[in-house]
């Protein structure tokens, strides 16, 4: 049976063309364990056939043929910067061509790189041989005499191998002042990533940058490692991926500001930033949901308990974001809220008593009503028979809310009269007295993730082909991390 080429529109066949074909890279080494560099090479291959029915089962007989590298045949595996380490040459999409000449040039580079590096070695060999000579005094210690001993021995037979024997004074100056050059420069490199795992554990940097602390950071990247793609192109860490995202959230700095932060384009950041708040979306919104009814009982904290007993669920409310003004007429009009006086989105939150977010709407126009979003957002099909809702006085929910034999609790109405009632008085006061809970979430939402509490641009607010749109991704997630967090509401 004649082999086939596993890229979408290449007819490459084993009977008929003059090619060669290659089985997609195996994840297993010699000891049947997976190995890391060749599962990170074979989704990398699967990535770049860009073939999403490609399952274990299948890729047992999946075949690529030469004519998808530029050599004709693929990489070592030790050698991942090679072009031909994955397929790239005529793949059916628009990408931009890997090329031997860049890697020919990066190979050239690291071998004057190491050049210079021994030749530095060795001067420094015959410093310390220069060094062992002038020696006069005895040391004290007999233990580091020995240690010593050896060590300038090592140093010295290194040195007789190496082709620095006959160096001078200022062949030894020179090779010196190299070093510390290449030195400065490696530095200089290195202090550009400045966000490795090692450099969080300063908690007040954590939660500065993340809004987390160390241990939860470490949890929440535990969860999204695996599903984070890393090509041989890629230039930042899964550890820093999840960082620049957090960062994002946390600070909303620009993507060129970023890009200056972690030594990569602009473009690039946009890039990872969607991809990471994907993967952190599909992880972390099952983080915020309803919880059991006997969960709420059993936890009920004594604010709520002195008040209502444990009977409250969930307290509502609804909170706008700021947008840029659309460009169509329609959408402008449908953003534009009289009561903010701006272009915003609109959301509901539902929290619970315990001062979790238990519910999260999708993304309303700011003209909205409340009770609109209350019926169409789908929070009325998590209520059970006996819920109690504790709601501001805009939310007209009561007939949609009695439908599901709950009930909601808003403040008195004056509703003609000159003054309310003592009991409607006391009532209203229990009630804004834990009701307030909300409010400081929704204040901790948008000092804690500030992209929520700045202007956002319309590309994070529109979407495409009926796509969840960005920022509902982004609000998800926000509303996710603020339940990893401590509580607000005193137990």
């Amino acid at each position: 049976m004649p082999n086939f080429c596993a890229v979408a529109q290449c007819g490459s066949r084993s009977n008929r063309d003059k090619v060669s074909f290659f089985r997609f890279p195996s994840i297993y080494d010699n000891n049947k364990k997976v190995d890391p560099r060749k599962e990170r090479r074979r989704e990398a291959w699967i990535l770049a056939t860009r073939r999403t029915d490609l399952t274990d089962s299948k890729l047992k007989y999946q075949m690529i043929c030469s004519r998808h590298f530029l050599e004709g045949k693929p990489a070592k595996l030790s050698d991942e910067n090679h072009p031909d380490w994955i397929p790239s040459q005529n793949m059916g999409y628009d990408k931009r061509k890997a090329s031997m000449e860049r890697y020919n040039r990066s190979k050239k580079r690291i071998k004057q790189v190491i050049g210079t590096l021994q030749v530095c070695f060795g001067c420094y060999l015959s410093n310390l041989f220069i060094l062992k000579e002038s020696i006069q005094e005895p040391l004290l210690n007999m233990e580091i005499a020995t240690h010593s001993a050896e060590v300038f021995d090592n140093l010295t037979s290194t040195l007789e191998t190496t082709e620095c024997t006959n160096v001078t004074e200022k062949d030894l100056e020179y090779g010196l002042l190299k070093a510390n050059e290449e030195i400065y420069r490696l530095r200089k490199e290195l202090s550009v990533h400045k966000f490795s795992m090692s450099d969080m554990k300063d908690d007040a940097k954590c939660k500065f940058y993340t809004g987390l602390s160390f241990e939860v950071l470490e949890i929440v990247f535990q969860l999204v490692e695996p599903y984070i793609m890393i090509t041989p192109n890629t230039t930042l860490s899964k550890f820093e991926q999840v960082i620049l995202t957090l960062m994002k959230l946390r600070l909303n700095l620009l993507f060129t500001d970023l890009g200056y932060r972690f030594n990569i384009s602009r473009s690039t950041c946009g890039r990872i930033f969607k991809n990471v708040l994907h993967v952190l979306y599909k992880k972390l919104r099952s983080f915020v949901q309803w919880p059991e009814r006997e969960c709420l009982c059993a936890t009920m904290p004594k604010c709520f308990k002195e008040n209502f007993g444990n009977r409250v669920t969930v307290i509502i409310d609804c909170f706008e974001i700021f947008t840029e003004k659309p460009k169509n007429k329609e959408a402008s009009s449908q953003h534009f809220s009289h009561y903010k006086h701006h272009h915003t989105i609109k959301y509901f939150i539902g929290i619970s008593p315990q001062g979790s977010v238990m519910f999260i709407s999708k993304a309303f126009t700011g003209r909205s009503s409340d009770k609109f979003i209350t019926e169409n957002s789908g929070f009325l099909k998590n209520l059970l028979p006996g819920d109690l809702i504790l709601a501001d006085r805009g939310f007209l929910i009561k007939d949609s809310v009695n439908l599901c034999m709950a009930e909601v609790q808003m403040p008195a109405f004056l509703k003609g009269k000159k003054q309310l009632h003592p009991k409607e008085v006391e009532d209203t006061r229990k009630l804004a007295n834990v009701r307030i809970h909300v409010e400081r979430v929704i204040g901790l939402l948008r000092r804690k993730y500030k992209i929520t509490s700045n202007t956002l641009p319309m590309f994070m607010v529109r979407s495409k082909y009926k796509k969840i749109q960005t920022i509902d991704k982004i609000l998800t997630v926000s509303c996710a991390l603020i339940n990893f967090c401590p509580s607000i509401v005193p137990q």
